[in-house]
């Protein structure tokens, strides 16, 4: 097949699960271009982005520039270079009663122009993010790209991104052939709002079993017990929380360590937080670490916490991928009843699962696990047999994969 993934910026090191996608595609034989609406950063990349060549299959989409006479300039060398080769996505895109604003602006003729000098047919134009199908299906409305328009809903391009673009994924649920949200509450969410149910399939995020060695826990006697959470420090993520349960439990006497890796708006508020109870010493902000870092954490590490909630903007997660991590790495887990988190975690089975957004039951919670110290072993199997079973990334790329054919081969025999 050829397939065309469209990305919102590329290479992007927190967007592990896109990338696991294009290299799985590619190991099975398939014919795959990358196109970006932005740029990421080249200095710090999985190492993949290099050993598969991805650099040099990414086009980037263009920006229209913000200067009229810049952008009157531009547009007119774009339009005198591909008018008359390929004239009717270039008339289209221009089609103010068809687009409105995004042709008016010429916004839409610039995103059309890459693919006007890339191959215009795809078996399969893969969206990773709500937003992005909106782009595509403008895009394929002009004829400048043909194929099947896949669209992967993650999390902030859901309520959040629908609360600000009241109506804004219409056009896109009706016209769109595959829609893939990453956990079953997605699912839902998109059937309530009115996509027919024959064009949803639930496709997980995968993880690399391999990579993620599994190691029961034990603490040593002396040793305090060491609560991990790797989060980006923004509301969804409930880290304040977790906080305040961890200070419930130090002031009545338990022995703790709780660490907090990431960065984000919330870390300045988060740090006054650790302060103002006088914890320095025992809850540490780590700050920002790259992923072998994390790693080494995740290794000396008793529990992760995710601590995940629904922000008052609507903002949510599917399942985070650092539970899926630690799990497969053997540590029990405390989560939260939250949008797809508990299709992973199993209370009672794997780790507990607390109320979103409540200190207090994430302080039972945490509690229950550090008492239950004769259980992490038990607990720490169960999460790496669900990790293997579920969310092995090998698995989930076939399940992907068959997905793009069924509505490959359903495309030829209608047409």
């Amino acid at each position: 097949m050829k397939i065309a993934f469209l990305l919102d910026r590329f290479p992007a090191l927190t967007q592990t699960f896109v990338l696991n996608q294009i290299v799985g595609a590619i190991d099975a034989g398939h014919d795959v271009d990358i196109y970006a609406m932005g740029r990421g950063s080249l200095e710090k990349v999985d190492r993949r982005v290099f050993e598969y060549g991805l650099q040099d299959r990414v086009r980037y989409i263009m920006q229209a520039p913000s200067g009229l006479p810049e952008r009157l300039v531009r547009f007119a060398g774009l339009a005198l270079r591909y008018g008359r080769r390929k004239p009717g996505p270039v008339v289209k895109s221009l089609n103010w009663m068809r687009f409105g604003r995004q042709a008016v602006s010429l916004k839409l003729f610039f995103k059309v122009a890459a693919f006007l000098e890339n191959r215009e047919r795809y078996d399969i134009i893969h969206c990773q993010f709500g937003m992005l199908g909106i782009e595509a299906l403008a895009i394929r409305r002009t004829g400048a790209v043909k194929g099947k328009l896949v669209t992967s809903f993650r999390g902030y391009d859901t309520e959040k991104y629908l609360r600000r673009n009241p109506g804004a994924y219409d056009e896109l649920l009706a016209e769109g052939d595959l829609f893939l949200p990453v956990c079953d509450s997605f699912a839902q969410w998109l059937r309530a709002h009115g996509c027919p149910p024959d064009r949803i399939r639930v496709i997980y995020s995968g993880i690399d079993c391999g990579f993620f060695k599994f190691r029961p826990r034990r603490k040593m006697p002396d040793e305090p017990v060491r609560l991990l959470t790797v989060a980006r420090l923004v509301p969804k993520k409930g880290v304040r929380y977790a906080i305040e349960a961890v200070a419930g439990l130090l002031a009545e006497g338990k022995d703790l360590s709780y660490t907090i890796i990431g960065d984000g708006p919330l870390r300045e508020e988060l740090e006054d937080l650790v302060e103002s109870r006088r914890l320095r010493g025992r809850i540490d902000l780590a700050g920002w670490k790259d992923r072998q870092e994390v790693l080494r954490y995740m290794e000396k590490s008793h529990i992760m916490i995710t601590p995940s909630l629904t922000a008052a903007d609507g903002d949510c997660e599917g399942i985070p991928n650092v539970l899926k991590e630690a799990m497969a790495m053997g540590m029990p887990v405390v989560g939260t009843y939250h949008s797809g988190i508990p299709e992973l975690v199993r209370d009672g089975v794997c780790g507990l699962l607390a109320k979103e957004g409540d200190a207090a039951d994430l302080k039972r919670c945490i509690a229950r696990l550090v008492s239950e110290e004769s259980k992490w072993e038990e607990y720490g199997k169960n999460g790496r047999r669900i990790i293997e079973e579920r969310f092995d990334n090998r698995k989930v790329n076939q399940q992907l994969l068959e997905s793009y054919c069924r509505l490959v081969r359903k495309a030829k025999s209608i047409g």
